[in-house]
């Protein structure tokens, strides 16, 4: 009696465990083994004492020809199959796995979807080339397991400060003191998922303030989801947190007998974020300020005139003797050993129409590369980024504004520009700071004078708190939100489904950093990137069209007038004409 044959269902290669996916690559090799043909006329070559065996492997038919040219056959002699196949073998693994890498690395670099991702495979394996079907089986070297808990409102994922950091601290360890202090920063904000939903993110952010090697990193260490609202319990939400922090904060980290410690420096939110972190009333109630005891007024809004107001203590905070100002219960953050009214900080984003549009229009062709983003109409200024605002307050305003306002509030905007340009510097907050102090204090007097009581409102009054945060913190971009609400941006393009958010959002981020983590230092070059001109290059010199800097970021540009100019030490103007670096490997020196 014939039976008939059982076919077995084969389970999807995203589904099956370690073990049963090692299996089949086994098989799959042995098959290929099996079904190659037995080779009789392959040749050997036996590498020179000259040749390079890993350039060989890379190249074959150039390194064979050079081989056979040079050394008059000498290291070619006929080579039984089994050593041929060996020989066969191991080229096409080192071809597959350094093609896999780079897959791997394009997937995560460019946030490519998985959809897009297999049909790339797919291509591939029509080729010839020895892929996975699926690009989990690429991704699932970054794969690791954290804890994600149901709390309140939502869920919360813990990624860890020390799992983040320590990776990368072993990485620049050669780069890092003994006993170093470094000096923490963080961000809490909310990050909407989508328009038609009320799915949202609460990531907590860290970053490094006083270590140059990563001056622009920063590290996720928690993210709350929630597809309603935020947190709904401020400690549990921080509970992880607060407990893993305090750890750091007394202990430190060990890592190649280093040890590193940590203090923390500042934390950045903005006003209703801030409000939500110490559980405190929002920005517009009557007693809302977080720097002082100021009472508000009504008039049509909440206002506040009253410039002297007595400030807001460590103490006063944790013994809640304003009651007006605190909410039921307390913040997790008493629960840290930081000055509470000291360490938070304000998120820093600081006439003729037709005109002034016009004017900005005509700046355009004069916006060098280092501004994010180019001027734009005052009919867009409902759309204008942080970045637009501070560049207009900064550099543009006072040239568009000087023949298109008042006199008189020309002269009042002189005052915040000239105030905010001494807390921006470097090199002047210190030494202006009573300047800046004062010219804040009389730009928020006239304000009201000049524009209205009503206007005085909660981010209006908050000028007169800044020169006191820069007095603690340093320069006003040392604790700006800029780089953790590009941080934020990224997080969320990153989401290609939200069915579930934080199992995504936590292969996403364990795969860039881990993409990170293998890129090679480069600490020799000062130059961060640069673009390489054909037409005047040589063997003894290459030219460059256009450099980027490694240590500020400028962008240096011989054929584009807005990257031409350049102003020197000794405050003389000059204009890049050519950018070269003789090709010698005693003098390396760019001109």
């Amino acid at each position: 009696m014939l039976f008939p044959k059982i076919c077995k269902r084969v389970k999807d290669i995203g589904t099956i465990s370690s073990r049963q996916f090692q299996r089949r690559i086994r098989n799959k090799i042995e098959l290929l083994n099996n079904s190659l043909p037995i080779a009789t006329n392959f040749i050997k070559i036996q590498p020179s004492p000259q040749s390079n065996p890993i350039a060989l492997l890379k190249s074959p038919d150039k390194q064979l020809h050079s081989t056979i040219t040079n050394n008059n056959c000498s290291y070619i002699e006929p080579c039984d199959s089994n050593t041929t196949l060996n020989l066969t073998n191991k080229f096409h693994a080192s071809i597959s796995i350094d093609l896999i890498q780079q897959i791997r690395k394009w997937a995560v670099q460019f946030n490519v979807s998985h959809g897009c991702a297999n049909e790339m495979l797919n291509i591939l394996r029509n080729t010839g080339q020895e892929v996975p079907k699926d690009i989990r089986t690429i991704l699932r070297e970054h794969k690791a397991v954290r804890p994600i808990s149901e709390i309140k409102n939502g869920s919360y994922l813990n990624l860890g400060i020390c799992n983040i950091v320590q990776p990368h601290l072993l990485k620049q360890i050669n780069n890092i003191t003994n006993n170093i202090m470094i000096k923490l920063s963080f961000s809490i904000d909310g990050l909407p998922l989508g328009k038609n939903s009320k799915s949202q993110f609460w990531p907590i952010l860290m970053s490094f303030i006083n270590l140059t090697i990563f001056k622009k990193k920063i590290f996720p260490v928690g993210i709350f989801h929630s597809f309603n609202s935020k947190p709904g319990d401020i400690n549990e939400y921080l509970g992880p947190f607060i407990h893993e922090l305090n750890h750091i904060l007394t202990y430190g980290i060990q890592i190649n007998n280093k040890q590193i410690n940590f203090e923390i420096a500042h934390i950045v939110a903005d006003a209703p974020a801030k409000a939500f972190l110490l559980n405190v009333k929002n920005h517009n109630g009557y007693f809302s300020c977080t720097s002082c005891e100021v009472e508000g007024e009504y008039l049509d809004r909440i206002c506040f005139l009253d410039l002297f107001a007595p400030l807001r203590t460590d103490n006063s905070f944790r013994l809640k003797t304003n009651a007006e100002y605190h909410k039921d219960g307390f913040s997790p953050l008493i629960d840290l050993p930081i000055d509470i009214t000291k360490k938070k900080t304000n998120e820093n984003v600081g006439g003729k129409k037709d005109s002034l549009s016009l004017a900005l229009f005509k700046l355009r062709k004069s916006v060098p590369a280092e501004f994010a983003r180019l001027p734009r109409s005052l009919d867009d200024v409902e759309y204008w980024k942080a970045t637009e605002f501070r560049e207009f307050l900064l550099y543009t305003g006072i040239i568009v504004l000087k023949s298109n306002i008042k006199k008189e509030q020309y002269n009042h905007l002189l005052i915040l520009f000239v105030s905010v340009r001494i807390l921006c510097s470097d090199n002047n907050f210190s030494t202006y700071y009573d300047l800046a102090s004062k010219l804040l204090i009389e730009f928020v007097q006239s304000y009201s004078c000049i524009y209205g009581s009503k206007f005085v409102s909660y981010n209006v009054h908050s000028l007169i708190h800044l020169p006191f945060f820069v007095n603690l913190h340093g320069p006003l971009d040392n604790f700006n939100a800029f780089k953790y609400e590009n941080y934020l941006q990224t997080l969320k393009k990153s989401m290609k489904c939200c069915r579930f958010p934080l199992a995504e959002i936590l292969n996403k981020v364990l795969a860039f950093e881990g993409e990170e983590l293998k890129t090679s230092l480069n600490n020799d070059s000062f130059i961060e990137s640069f673009k390489i001109d054909k037409n005047l290059s040589n063997f003894r010199f290459t030219y460059y069209n256009k450099v980027t800097l490694k240590s500020n970021n400028y962008t240096l540009c011989c054929d584009n007038i807005k990257d031409q100019c350049i102003i020197l030490e000794n405050e003389d103007i000059v204009m890049i004409k050519n950018i070269y670096k003789l090709n010698s490997k005693n003098d390396k020196t760019t001109k």
